[in-house]
């Protein structure tokens, strides 16, 4: 996993813009946040000592769990009446983790799924069809706010049978499919059931995600296809689908570092480690004004890799 944005070129711009967004974050948290502002007065952390990006490595960690003992709204730092949309996880190991969106934030969630899609070559001349679910899973919303600040046309079939399914890509010669990997295979096996010839889709890319898969997968697909396969990561605490994308050159996924600052740490101890070092990605929201989360533990394991581009 890459690092970047599309939005600011210089390394030293960028790094000021984080350090702002990170002291007004914790500002907002501590004076918002009840959870957040004892666990500041326990630590004997005021906002304004943070005066470096270095800093941010001595705050402790925000988990899932930290989630779960805060439903549904305790980690929200705005009032109800100023959240426009709230989502959750499904809640199958337990209490389900909450969010919440405001309307800047909103505006900034349509950005960073646009920037996905741009990474992927998706342009306003593609048919998009999105088959992840709308509901609570914030991957699906995401992405039809996506493609609609792209100005494509949308498809949003999300639990339409695989048949059907099917017969729409290749009717309505969609260009662009959005799906899990799992259900691309699907897909295939369905067409071929149908005795449907793959090879005279309108198909060009699938944006896939959801799920992890790997190399050989993308060629099975591609091949399959004839398409090109992009990766995109997110998760439903910081921005759906939107926290980070794959670029033509598909070496890594470009995290948008105006919105959020990448961290990888060893799971075991908690420390954080350098560049091309393998860990667990940490996450801490700098724009976020619903429910802000300093140093998200993800749980996924990946690597950064410096590059501004």
């Amino acid at each position: 996993m890459s690092y970047g944005n599309t939005r600011i070129a210089d390394l030293e711009e960028l790094r000021q813009y984080q350090l702002e967004g990170l002291q007004a974050t914790l500002n907002r948290v501590y004076r918002n946040v009840k959870y957040y502002h004892d666990l500041f007065k326990d630590i004997g952390l005021v906002p304004e000592d943070v005066q470096s990006l270095d800093d941010l490595s001595s705050m402790p960690f925000t988990t899932k769990d930290t989630l779960r003992d805060n439903y549904p709204y305790g980690l929200f730092a705005l009032p109800l009446s100023e959240i426009l949309t709230v989502h959750s996880s499904a809640g199958t190991t337990g209490k389900p983790t909450v969010v919440g969106f405001s309307a800047n934030d909103m505006l900034n969630w349509r950005e960073v799924e646009l920037r996905v899609l741009e990474l992927a070559g998706i342009t306003r001349d593609d048919v998009v069809q999105i088959a992840f679910g709308s509901s609570f899973f914030t991957g699906g919303f995401g992405l039809h706010y996506g493609v609609e600040k792209l100005g494509a046309t949308m498809i949003p079939t999300s639990s339409v049978d695989l048949e059907r399914h099917a017969v729409m890509i290749r009717d309505y010669r969609v260009t662009t499919l959005i799906s899990t990997p799992c259900y691309v295979y699907a897909l295939i096996e369905t067409m071929d059931s149908m005795g449907m010839n793959r090879r005279d889709l309108c198909l060009e890319k699938v944006l896939l995600g959801g799920e992890p898969w790997t190399e050989e997968q993308r060629t099975f697909i591609e091949e399959s296809l004839g398409v090109k396969a992009f990766d995109h990561y997110g998760l439903s605490e910081i921005f759906g689908s939107g926290v980070a994308g794959e670029c033509e050159y598909r070496t890594g996924l470009h995290v948008f570092e105006d919105q959020i600052i990448p961290e990888v740490i060893d799971p075991d101890t908690g420390k954080v480690l350098g560049h091309g070092i393998e860990g667990e990605l940490v996450l801490t929201t700098i724009t976020k004004e619903a429910m802000p989360l300093i140093r998200f533990r993800t749980g996924d394991l990946t690597t950064l890799i410096e590059e501004v581009w």
